[in-house]
């Protein structure tokens, strides 16, 4: 997915990402966020993107993207949540 990005406009990349199939692996998929929660690309489900999800919260009451935004900026890692 990165050097797709990095070879295609940006646009064509999300949607790419969104709505092909070469970037799913049986339960893997890309999606795509700003640092704000802004989604971009969603490979599982298009109804979020071009939306900010910063305050998306699982059934247990995670902040998914809030979480998923502070792991990449400490470095990456793994973050636990529940999605349907």
């Amino acid at each position: 997915a990165l050097a797709f990005v990095e070879k295609n406009p940006f646009d064509k990349a999300m949607n790419a990402f969104t709505h092909g199939r070469d970037f799913i692996r049986g339960e893997l998929y890309i999606f795509v966020y700003d640092t704000n929660g802004f989604e971009y690309a969603n490979g599982q489900d298009e109804r979020f993107v071009w939306k900010n999800l910063i305050d998306l919260r699982d059934n247990f009451g995670t902040y998914i993207i809030r979480e998923i935004l502070k792991t990449a900026k400490s470095g990456g890692g793994w973050v636990t949540y529940q999605w349907r």
